[in-house]
């Protein structure tokens, strides 16, 4: 096991983990978590309304279990208040097997009963997306709420799903909070995602310098 680099919170980040951030890596549920807990402390925080991150390897677990276990698992969360919520989709169908090879977002919105779900290869992640909804929506208590697959911007390539995840929550992010009125499209261009690998990696080494 390689060298820890970053424990933030409840994330833990590793040598291994800061590789993927080279090009032409698929970024893990590592680094997806621990954007989600950076965006929740730092620039969530200041919106007043509940906003929720759930962590990669619980919504993986979500498609799985059943309601019962999984409200044991989220019972800290008080998630039937949440108003908002950013959910990672992963393709991976087994229960047993870590893995999977691409990523996605749901985005939940109480206000509107709707989740939308962000996908930047077409609908790759729709049966995975469902899967979760199917589950979250009783979790949120909000049963009657409906998925919405988003046109939004698409990879040019098979490693970058990862980098839009996180690039698709940092825009619905400053949206909830106001400082974000363009439209997706303008905002979530192949070179935004290409300088949101080297943003994480600067990020992630300010934080180091911090903890230390």
């Amino acid at each position: 096991m390689s060298e820890i680099v970053l424990n933030y919170h409840n994330s833990l980040l590793r040598q291994s983990d800061l590789l993927l951030l080279e090009k032409g890596y698929w970024l893990n549920d590592n680094l997806i978590a621990f954007y989600f807990e950076y965006l929740e402390r730092t620039i969530i925080n200041k919106f007043n309304s509940r906003v929720c991150f759930i962590n990669p390897s619980t919504s993986q677990m979500a498609k799985f279990m059943s309601y019962d276990d999984l409200i044991i698992i989220l019972e800290g969360l008080n998630l039937s208040y949440a108003d908002f919520a950013f959910i990672a989709v992963n393709n991976n169908h087994s229960a047993e097997d870590s893995g999977g090879s691409h990523w996605s977002l749901l985005f939940f919105d109480r206000g509107n009963k709707k989740f939308s779900h962000f996908d930047s290869f077409d609908k790759s992640n729709a049966a995975s997306a469902e899967l979760i909804v199917n589950s979250f929506k009783h979790i949120f208590a909000c049963p009657d709420s409906i998925i919405i697959h988003v046109a939004c911007p698409q990879q040019a390539n098979c490693y970058d799903c990862g980098v839009y995840v996180i690039s698709f929550t940092d825009y619905l992010s400053r949206s909830l909070l106001g400082t974000e009125n363009r439209s997706i499209d303008k905002v979530i261009t192949p070179g935004y995602v290409k300088e949101k690998r080297e943003n994480m990696k600067e990020l992630i080494h300010s934080l180091v310098i911090v903890v230390k």
